[in-house]
């Protein structure tokens, strides 16, 4: 006797892993990611991946007394700020599987964002567990 919210994350963790399962074996089959593109790559520890190449290639640089030249992008929560009809584009341009790009659109155009004000009264943090 679960009510339906309590399963939402089990769901949606499910659906996300079913999901990025597809379009990952659609990527490594077809060799779509750059060995450089690391950070989604499954096995990959990407982040602290590419923080021990380049510290591998300063160290080496270092020691045999060479210059470099390194420049770093750092993309700052890149997903909020791409619409998503540029997504279901890049998904169709790498020739993903059109009933993944039917589920994720449908999926998207459901996609809500809500703002409640939450009022805080002399520091301390107030009950939250009582949804509205």
């Amino acid at each position: 006797n679960f009510r339906p919210i309590t399963c939402l994350p089990t769901i949606h963790k499910l659906l996300t892993s079913v999901i990025m399962t597809k379009i990952g074996v659609h990527v490594a089959e077809n060799n779509i990611l750059t060995v450089e593109e690391n950070g989604c790559k499954k096995g990959s520890w990407g982040c602290k991946e590419l923080l021990l190449i380049d510290s591998i290639i300063t160290n080496q640089v270092s020691h045999v007394m060479r210059n470099i030249s390194i420049t770093w992008v750092h993309y700052n929560k890149v997903f909020d700020l791409v619409p998503h009809s540029w997504l279901i584009h890049i998904l169709r341009m790498y020739k993903v599987n059109e009933k993944v790009i039917a589920l994720l659109s449908t999926l998207m155009q459901m996609w809500r964002t809500r703002l409640h004000e939450v009022l805080v009264d002399n520091g301390t943090r107030p009950n939250l567990s009582a949804s509205k």
